[in-house]
């Protein structure tokens, strides 16, 4: 079962989870949506507070389906086998016309401007 669904029909407070695992409530709710994968020990206390009906399974699965939803593509430059901050970068599930101008901020990078932004192909 997933614990989004847990929480919701056992009427359970992200704040009460929270304080019984002894986390924040931010994490617990990064932990509910799957946006961080849950570390074994949480996941055996979230085992235990939902009695067996949350499992790491269940906990591992939803973070790779956000994951997988969650897919970024980004543009470095690499200075004397360093990594700057990223140039651009962009989710696979973002829109079409968003894809274009990501892909035009790479083209004025490579063939222009090396001071290229991704906020300056977005204007």
């Amino acid at each position: 079962m997933q614990l989004i669904d847990w929480v919701a029909r056992n009427e359970v407070s992200l704040s009460e989870l929270a304080e019984h695992l002894g986390k924040s409530f931010y994490t617990v709710r990064s932990y509910v949506y799957g946006h961080r994968k849950v570390p074994l020990e949480v996941g055996v206390k979230i085992g235990e507070y939902t009695n067996g009906e949350v499992t790491q399974k269940d906990l591992d699965g939803k973070h790779r389906e956000f994951s997988c939803k969650a897919e970024k593509i980004g543009i470095v430059r690499i200075n004397g086998g360093k990594c700057s901050p990223p140039i651009a970068s962009i989710y696979s599930s973002s829109g079409e016309s968003e894809k274009a101008n990501f892909l035009e901020l790479i083209k004025t990078v490579v063939m222009n401007d090396n001071n290229a932004t991704l906020d300056s192909a977005n204007e």
